[in-house]
């Protein structure tokens, strides 16, 4: 989109050649939104949790706009003026009077308990006159003047102004800490996250982990079995691009989101946040306890080996690759402590993942926008923040190379040839000695959609067998390496020493504190085990509710004969399990290594198609609220001794 037409767009949308009436019903039903969601967050006390100096404060939202009988008495003159311009003709009249006038009575008498009612009811009755009157004939009481779509117009732009808002705020801390620049200045765009996140992100990641039978419940009807072999078949084994950019775009907007993650990994790490330089990640000294172990045996490369793979505490050989990588790394910077060293690699482990995810995303959709869209949420995703947050180097470095070996089997399933096999294998055994835990994931995943894809031929049966064959046997590998050296392996003992990689509320490992439960009597836990998981630990940072609602909003439109929506509803299902019998220390550890942002993308870029100009201007306030939380967020990782003070 270029400025001029932009700009041309935004005096369009902002009511040029409409009449007053419409402009003034659309700026006052935004304005009214707005107070009310304080309203009714603050007047049904929904609970809420705050990540505030690495820790998470639990409490229920009490924020108003500016007070609660000011914004009440705003809400309820409000919607009255709407109803006098919208409703026709004396009705409109009519019902403003009478709303007005007992608004007024309310405030002159200070009657609060009719003002709250007043105030709350608003908003619900003008959502049943505008349902009524567009579905419903009789009930069209709406003059000629009321523009529906130009609220929306209003409702997207008043979205921009507060999102980019919040990004002014979330950075003035960062490169002003004057005591004249320290005061506090509300960040809305936070605010209603927060709100939001904590009421909706619960229900939300259970509908996606439950996309599955939620398709089949939704979905009884699909396209002939013949139509959808052939249609998938065409389209995936072409290759055709749609949704296309040109190459030097796409080398632009990867560049540009590399570089907005390793931004996002140097927030932390700012004077302004870090104040004493202390290293951000939760497991890092379990990192650095190892890695300095290591360097102990760095003039006997044998024995450096036989240590990674086997006997080096506190791994005990489960991610040998990942310590031997992070060893160069502090062997290439020999004059700095390996601490720091380790705990700045995810600058090149948040640009790395944007890579797989785009990478995989354009393999798996064949989808230009889908996959830059992918890739720009990945930098601002559940795993580059929860990374950070936890330190979880070893989990990251594998889920990247996880991701890849997934782009060479949708390559050899298209197009199968030696070089992708190979490519695949190698990046298989690779993913094994990076993080065994993870490739106990991707192999489930793996093996499920493979078998789908067999059960149905959407590819050559030959080709499946082969990578099913190639996924299955680093098990054999991985039991005759444990027999052999005796270190950790992934099959009979990911369970057993799962605490020893997850870091409690405190973000210190607890092992004696914290260890995984896996049975039938979490069941009876599981809504305080999902807000464990969304809420109270590792931040909060599972509760994004902007990426699970276009998650969700996906899962509405998927096509699920598509393979790669099939691909997606597997990897999601695979929380099932531990969702309904796990405790949160499980849950999290799955859902990590899930890739929501694809669907998210996926989901963008329906909104796009389907709106058009509208599309990109709603893609603007998403993009940038994202950024803006990720801030805020991310300035909260310095770890302060926990106190009561106000939520927000």
């Amino acid at each position: 989109m270029t400025v001029p037409a932009f700009a041309v767009y935004i005096t369009k949308a902002l009511g040029r050649n409409k009449s007053l009436i419409s402009i003034a019903t659309s700026a006052i039903l935004v304005l009214t939104s707005f107070f009310y969601i304080y309203t009714v967050g603050s007047y049904f006390k929904v609970g809420i949790s705050v990540l505030h100096n690495f820790y998470n404060y639990i409490g229920f939202f009490q924020l108003y706009v500016v007070s609660k009988y000011i914004d009440h008495i705003i809400i309820a003159l409000g919607i009255s003026i709407w109803f006098g311009l919208a409703i026709k003709k004396r009705a409109g009249f009519v019902v403003a009077l009478i709303y007005g006038g007992l608004t007024i009575i309310s405030v002159i008498a200070k009657l609060d308990v009719i003002l709250d009612f007043l105030a709350l009811l608003s908003i619900p009755l003008l959502i049943l006159i505008l349902a009524g009157n567009r579905f419903v004939p009789k009930m069209r009481i709406l003059n000629k003047y009321v523009d529906t779509d130009l609220s929306s117009n209003y409702i997207i732009i008043a979205g921009l102004v507060i999102t980019i808002a919040g990004v002014i705020v979330s950075l003035t801390p960062l490169f002003f800490t004057s005591a004249s620049t320290s005061a506090h200045v509300r960040n809305y765009a936070y605010e209603m996250f927060v709100l939001l996140s904590s009421f909706f992100s619960p229900l939300l990641m259970t509908l996606l982990i439950l996309c599955f039978p939620l398709k089949l419940l939704f979905n009884r009807y699909i396209s002939t079995k013949s139509t959808s072999k052939n249609g998938s078949n065409n389209n995936n084994n072409k290759g055709d691009r749609t949704g296309a950019i040109s190459r030097n775009k796409i080398i632009l907007y990867l560049s540009l989101f590399m570089v907005l993650s390793a931004t996002m990994v140097l927030i932390p790490h700012n004077p302004a946040v870090d104040k004493d330089n202390r290293p951000v990640g939760a497991d890092i000294q379990d990192y650095t306890t190892a890695i300095k172990n290591l360097s102990s045996y760095s003039n006997n490369p044998q024995e450096l080996i036989r240590h990674a793979f086997v006997k080096e505490f506190p791994f005990y050989g489960d991610r040998p690759i990942s310590l031997l990588v992070l060893f160069a790394a502090v062997k290439i910077v020999p004059s700095a402590d390996p601490a720091y060293v380790i705990d700045y690699m995810p600058l090149v482990l948040g640009p790395a993942l944007v890579l797989a995810i785009f990478f995989l995303t354009r393999e798996m959709t064949s989808n230009d926008t889908i996959s830059i869209l992918a890739a720009f949420i990945t930098a601002v995703s559940f795993q580059v923040l929860i990374g950070i947050y936890s330190g979880y180097y070893a989990n990251w470095f594998a889920l990247i190379i996880g991701y890849f070996s997934f782009v060479f089997l949708f390559k050899f399933l298209k197009r199968p040839n030696k070089l992708n096999f190979v490519t695949y294998s190698i990046l298989v055994i690779l993913l094994l000695l990076s993080h065994v835990y993870t490739w106990a994931m991707i192999a489930a995943v793996t093996v499920l959609f493979l078998l789908v894809m067999l059960k149905f031929n959407y590819y050559r049966r030959r080709n499946i067998v082969l990578l099913l064959l190639v996924i299955l046997s680093p098990v054999a590998v991985d039991i005759i390496r444990t027999s052999i050296t005796g270190s950790i392996g992934g099959v009979s003992s990911s369970l057993q020493y799962f605490s020893q990689l997850t870091p409690g509320r405190s973000g210190v490992s607890s092992p004696n504190l914290y260890a995984p439960l896996l049975s039938l009597g979490q069941f009876a836990s599981f809504r305080d085990n999902l807000l464990d998981t969304t809420q109270h630990y590792l931040g909060g940072l599972f509760g994004n509710f902007i990426i699970l609602a276009l998650g969700f909003y996906w899962l509405l439109r998927a096509n699920r004969v598509e393979p790669y929506n099939i691909f997606i509803i597997v990897f999601l299902s695979v929380g099932i399990v531990p969702l309904f019998f796990s405790d949160w220390i499980l849950q999290t550890r799955v859902f990590y290594n899930i890739p929501f942002q694809i669907p998210a993308a996926i989901a963008l870029t329906y909104i796009i198609t389907q709106q058009q100009m509208k599309g990109k201007m709603i893609l603007l306030p998403i993009c940038i609220w994202l950024i803006a939380i990720s801030i805020v967020e991310l300035s909260n990782f310095y770890p302060v001794t926990p106190h009561h003070q106000p939520l927000l």
